[in-house]
């Protein structure tokens, strides 16, 4: 039985938001941007992004630095995946282009691996 009302958060968008979006504030996880929900690498992406701004404190011995640092390896790390995503997203969005896809990875394991690939760090 419900002991309260349901809380939900409304996503404003997908792709990257801002790393450090004041002084001394670091963003990871959701908070830093969301991956598409049909990736599967959500909680992934929390968890290595976490990984980068931990490693980007202990690394400087300033907060200002390690922002810096942080927002270079964010980027590096998670702008190409986001891009594919849209792509995937906005292209899938026709019906032709999503059975058309669908089809060309029922037919071909490689191509749906190097598909799932791109939405994965490491890529």
């Amino acid at each position: 039985e419900p002991s309260d009302l349901w809380l939900t958060v409304a996503i404003p968008r997908f792709g990257r938001s801002e790393s450090c979006p004041y002084p001394g504030v670091f963003a990871v996880g959701d908070a830093a941007g969301f991956i598409d929900p049909f990736t599967g690498s959500g909680i992934a992406l929390a968890l290595q992004t976490a990984k980068l701004c931990a490693a980007s404190i202990l690394q400087n011995c300033d907060a200002w630095s390690a922002a810096q640092s942080y927002s270079q390896s964010y980027l590096k790390a998670v702008s190409k995946r986001m891009m594919f995503c849209k792509i995937v997203r906005v292209a899938t969005g026709a019906p032709f282009i999503a059975d058309s896809v669908i089809d060309l990875l029922s037919l071909s394991p490689l191509f749906g691996k190097l598909v799932a690939k791109a939405t994965r760090a490491g890529n």
